[in-house]
Formats: structure tokens, sequence, C-alpha cells
């Protein structure tokens, strides 16, 4: 599916909120995370709204841990997988899940995930 179908569908998650006016008033910050993969966390006032997208432009990224502050997720709650390129609905190859029971990070190849 092309690029802009998944730019609109980004767009319809965060519907809700105007995201370049939060990231101009509360902030924007980026972290690499591999070579081929980088974070960029999206803060809201108080912390507790704030989202995370993860793009991974190599291969699948498996990580016992990610020692990367971007990442923790806001004071009380945990991340909840909000978009992913990977659905079927782009021609993906499913939704994995990137924080399992086990702990360990996962992003698949080529793709761009959405926490919040």
């Amino acid at each position: 599916m092309p690029l802009r179908t998944r730019s609109i569908a980004i767009s319809s998650v965060c519907a809700d909120r105007c995201w370049t006016c939060i990231a101009r008033k509360h902030g924007i910050d980026g972290a690499v995370l591999s070579a081929s993969a980088f974070a960029l966390r999206f803060f809201t006032e108080d912390h507790a709204a704030d989202r995370v997208l993860v793009v991974n432009l190599g291969g699948d990224l498996h990580r016992s841990s990610i020692a990367e502050p971007l990442l923790a997720p806001p004071a009380g709650s945990g991340w909840t997988l909000a978009w992913c390129s990977e659905d079927p609905a782009y021609g993906g190859g499913g939704v994995p899940d990137v924080l399992p029971a086990s702990g360990h990070w996962l992003f698949p190849a080529e793709s761009a995930v959405l926490l919040a």
C-alpha cells in the first residue's frame, strides 16, 4: 500500500490531537536505537499522553533491553501498540507483539510502530 495511505492511517490514529502543535509546545526528541532504527518521542504537557514512533529501516530488531530513556513509558503506565505499518491492511505480515510478556523488544524489519 502506498506511503500516502499509511500517512493517512497514522493521521487518523492521532486525530484527537494536533501532534505538530503538541510537539511545538511541549517538545519532540529523538534517539538512534541501532545503525538502522530510531525513535521519536512526542511530549505532552503532563507526559501522560506521550507517544513514541519507532522506525526500523533494517532487519528485525530484537533487544532484551534498550538503554534509552525516551522509550520509558509515562509514569504509572505501560506502552500499548497504537499503530504498526505491518498491519495486513497495508500489505504487512501482521502486527507483532512489540513488547511481549517475555520482556524482549521486537521491532520488525522495515517497519514503523507507534506506541501510546
